[in-house]
């Protein structure tokens, strides 16, 4: 302090940069995003770490948190906790709480468990339930994507003007966001069905948002 030398970090024990980071993330990030990784995640860590400083954090505290979640969680929710873990420190140090985020001090095939292969399907028996449990413009953007295969964010941002409608299989053109690349979807007769009277543009599904689709099948399920 007399020599009046700025410090590298700012201390802060972790609860204390748990809780700013919470509230941030909370403001910036998608809800579920929030609700179903950052929260669970950060809160754990800070209750199983401790009144400590964040600074203490190093990669063996790393490795004994990851320990105590596989005694709990399935290895695929503690590898999505470990990356939420990671962006946090990322922050911290945007923040200058820490000099370096300990996770760059670990090999990632060492610290992150195996993911397990898990199998997504449904049978059709569960669909012949699901459908008619939905309300009718969801159960028609469900069934669409069960024919098509298309993502939920592809279904939500498709417009009339990347569907093609020649003499005989109708087809669809899908840019992804993220990389600009497109690929031809087809557009069996199941899925062409639902899609009610061609229009020049528009979209598609006009009423559609991520919440609406995910709290109905929710519901239905």
């Amino acid at each position: 302090g007399k020599l009046q030398i700025k410090p590298k970090v700012r201390l802060v024990t972790v609860p204390e940069f748990a809780a700013e980071y919470l509230g941030n993330a909370q403001k910036t990030k998608a809800k579920n995003t929030y609700e179903n990784f950052d929260r669970p995640a950060v809160q754990h860590f800070a209750a199983w770490f401790g009144r400590k400083p964040l600074g203490m954090v190093d990669p063996e505290t790393l490795s004994k948190w990851r320990d105590t979640l596989l005694a709990e969680f399935k290895p695929n929710t503690v590898r999505m906790w470990l990356r939420t873990l990671s962006s946090a420190f990322g922050y911290a140090v945007e923040k200058r709480y820490l000099s370096e985020n300990p996770f760059k001090s670990v090999r990632q095939s060492t610290l992150y468990p195996k993911a397990d292969d898990v199998a997504r399907y449904l049978t059709h028996g569960e669909i012949q339930r699901l459908i008619p449990a939905l309300p009718l413009n969801v159960a028609k953007a469900v069934y669409f994507l069960l024919n098509t295969g298309l993502r939920h964010g592809e279904l939500l941002a498709l417009d009339w003007k990347s569907i093609h409608r020649p003499e005989g299989l109708w087809t669809m053109e899908i840019t992804r966001t993220k990389t600009g690349k497109s690929r031809i979807v087809e557009i069996p007769d199941p899925a062409r069905e639902v899609l009610g009277e061609p229009r020049s543009d528009g979209k598609v599904f006009p009423w559609g948002t991520r919440d609406v689709v995910d709290t109905a099948l929710r519901i239905a399920a």
